[in-house]
């Protein structure tokens, strides 16, 4: 105890942040919220340091009203992913119309907007490296959730979404996983990438470190390098899920 006072009191005195706790994230709004004044409500999931990047937040975004949103921070790269509704996206004078599941990647100072309909929701993720990467390599891209082609395989299956340098990423791999009923992902393994899981459907239990967290559609368990996890299905049917690791 006295231990973690003093790391707290060293953290708040020298303006530092800690790390990201490795763990679960819940979805913060129910499906039958009411409708509020404000165009949108905005929540943050995490908002810290990791071992690759200087800051990386994670916010839960729910529209009230039909008007654009492009609340987003220039100096940082942005990944989007699209809980609910359907959406027109707006990226520098290009737009495109997506649905759930859809992803948009945009690089810092790119002009981004979202317009959809009360009630829509999506995931919000900006984040700045410690050391910056290329930045000729991949900067913006809109992927469909109807165009990514899905491969079966004997525990279900796997769309997938990109694996590419970005902006601000060494490394940005990111694919959707269809998990049959019972089945665990693999045995529990530990990689150099810090890894995000987020359930699209269904519910199921993370092991990450030493410790066993029950998820349900919307949460999702953040992962940092070198940390042991694997993901098991409990739900009555096949539960699909977005992993993706950056470093």
């Amino acid at each position: 105890m006295k231990k973690l006072s003093f790391l707290l009191l060293f953290l708040a005195f020298s303006g530092l942040k800690a790390q990201i706790v490795s763990g679960i994230y819940r979805f913060p709004f129910p499906e039958n919220r009411e409708k509020q004044k404000a165009a949108f409500v905005q929540k943050e999931l995490f908002n810290s340091p990791t071992l690759d990047f200087e800051i990386m937040q994670m916010d839960a975004v729910i529209l009230n009203k039909k008007k654009p949103f492009n609340h987003l921070n220039p100096n940082k790269e942005t990944l989007i992913i699209l809980k609910k509704g359907n959406f027109t996206i707006s990226q520098n004078s290009v737009s495109q119309d997506l649905g759930p599941g859809s992803v948009i990647l945009a690089a810092p100072g790119v002009e981004t907007s979202l317009k959809s309909t009360p009630g829509s929701t999506f995931y919000l993720m900006q984040y700045k490296a410690r050391e910056h990467t290329n930045k000729n390599k991949l900067l913006n891209s809109m992927y469909d959730w109807n165009n990514l082609e899905f491969k079966p395989h004997d525990k279900g299956g796997r769309r997938n979404v990109v694996d590419s340098p970005t902006a601000e990423c060494k490394r940005l791999e990111m694919h959707i996983t269809t998990l049959n009923q019972d089945l665990e992902s693999h045995p529990p393994h530990t990689h150099r990438a810090a890894e995000i899981i987020l359930l699209k459907t269904g519910n199921g239990d993370m092991i990450v470190g030493s410790k066993k967290f029950p998820g349900l559609e919307g949460d999702l368990w953040f992962v940092e390098s070198m940390v042991s996890h694997n993901i098991t299905n409990t739900d009555t049917k096949p539960i699909t899920y977005f992993a993706y690791q950056f470093e």
